[in-house]
């Protein structure tokens, strides 16, 4: 990272204009602020899952709800099978 940011000097120089953080390498990830958005995208995701778990929801419970609303028991929703009633459970749970 020092050398694609062009050495010691360029880095001591983004230090007194503040910038002393750099999350992201061009060759590698992508720039800076590319690197932060996915961080920003993946801690929403997170909190949104610690949300649902506060609530009480997890795969048992919403498993059940989803076997209800097709009217087939759960162990249809995750067996091998191409009937429609059992893809679209399988959609709806993993949605």
């Amino acid at each position: 990272m020092i050398r694609s940011l062009g050495g010691w000097t360029m880095i001591k120089k983004l230090r007194l204009k503040g910038q002393d953080r750099i999350k992201g390498d061009e060759r590698i990830l992508g720039d800076s602020e590319f690197v932060t958005a996915l961080l920003s995208e993946a801690k929403e995701k997170l909190e949104r899952s610690y949300k649902l778990n506060a609530l009480g929801y997890d795969l048992t419970k919403i498993s059940r709800m989803v076997s209800r609303i097709y009217d087939i028991e759960i162990e249809e929703i995750y067996s091998k099978g191409r009937r429609k009633v059992q893809v679209e459970a399988g959609d709806l749970l993993c949605y």
